[in-house]
């Protein structure tokens, strides 16, 4: 009697295929997240699968059954507005572009929930307009409360920087005076006093420039600004120049001027600190030999008014130096010595002014900082 193979008894699998309704289904009921269609004729959804049930606490027939009221009813009341915003933009959106929106939500018991959708163009009327979209939304609570955490440490430790920093500004004053004092009234102490007071002195000094560099940090991070106004360029090139001429006369640099933008909106003082030490940078970190120059210039571009400081050292590359310049105690060059603090404090400053400053220029031809700020 002939042996049937065991080709022969094993009945063939048919392949899956994702346009079945049971493969639909399934993974409806598998993607961890609500899937929903959403009707912008009726304002209303036409479906969702039963994760809205375990994030949200309705059942899908309590979703459909809200109607028009769906939004107003599981929103955060304050995301109205931005809700309304992004089902504009939804309609004006082209097939296959996905948008995403983070909002909070309101589950069955009131409780707030986050949620990530993503979404996107899934029918449309027969004149071209949007009749429905397709969207996954995610419960991104934990993150949310994570991520505020973080922020509550940071907000706390700022503080606590800036607080400790103030108030140690006035004995560390006070001692260098104190120094000063004794120092000047005791021309007679025998040469082992006048050693050791002069150290005294050293440290004090060494304290103070850590002091003011610590202070300039948390001020620049966590400090009071005052309302920006109308700054003059002008006067604030005018200024920090007048502050560098020391060490300009010692390097023998050369500063010129090209200010087509008179005014920038700025805190008062801020600028003239910042054009300051960019000049005094750009001064002391040209090679040996080389004749400082340096251009300061304003100018209007793309919505901005623009005030950069050229200068013609050895260069900077943007793509590999730009996030080492720009972070705290960090420097690109390790010659001459620095604290990494300045242009740390300018960027800062200016990111709280709703502008930025930006690094350009080449590895082997200058430098150049732009501060930006927007109109």
């Amino acid at each position: 009697m002939a042996t049937a193979s065991v080709s022969d008894q094993i009945s063939p699998v048919s392949p899956v295929s994702a346009d079945s309704p049971d493969f639909l289904r399934r993974m409806a009921t598998l993607v961890p997240g609500i899937i929903y269609i959403f009707n912008h004729q009726t304002m209303s959804n036409e479906y969702s699968n039963r994760s809205i049930a375990e994030l949200l606490g309705y059942s899908q027939q309590e979703a459909i059954d809200m109607g028009d009221a769906l939004m107003s009813t599981l929103m955060h009341p304050e995301e109205l507005p931005r809700i309304a915003n992004y089902l504009e933009l939804l309609s004006q959106s082209e097939d296959g572009i996905q948008h995403v929106i983070e909002y909070r939500a309101l589950n069955k018991s009131g409780e707030l929930v986050w949620l990530r959708s993503i979404d996107a163009v899934f029918d449309r009327d027969v004149d071209g307009s949007l009749l429905r979209h397709i969207g996954i939304a995610m419960d991104i609570t934990a993150q949310k409360k994570a991520a505020e955490r973080l922020r509550s440490t940071n907000r706390e430790l700022e503080q606590l920087t800036y607080v400790a920093t103030h108030d140690l500004k006035g004995p560390v004053t006070n001692m260098a005076t104190l120094l000063e004092s004794i120092a000047h009234r005791c021309d007679d102490l025998p040469a082992t006093y006048s050693e050791t007071l002069d150290l005294m002195r050293e440290v004090c000094d060494q304290a103070t420039q850590k002091l003011h560099m610590l202070v300039r940090v948390s001020e620049a991070s966590t400090g009071q600004f005052p309302a920006p106004r109308p700054v003059d360029v002008s006067h604030a090139c005018a200024t920090a120049i007048e502050k560098l001429e020391p060490v300009i006369r010692n390097t023998g640099g050369k500063i010129k001027t090209d200010l087509k933008v008179a005014e920038v909106s700025c805190v008062p003082d801020a600028l003239s600190e910042i054009l300051e030490d960019l000049v005094r940078n750009a001064l002391i970190y040209c090679p040996e030999g080389r004749r400082p120059e340096i251009l300061i210039r304003s100018f209007d571009r793309d919505g901005a008014s623009y005030v950069e400081v050229h200068d013609n050292g050895d260069g900077l590359d943007p793509e590999r130096d730009t996030e080492r310049v720009f972070s705290l105690f960090q420097r690109a060059h390790a010659h001459p010595p620095g604290d990494g603090v300045s242009l740390y404090v300018a960027r800062r400053l200016m990111e709280r002014l709703g502008g930025s400053v930006e690094l350009s220029g080449s590895a082997s031809g200058g430098a150049v900082f732009s501060l930006v700020f927007p109109h």
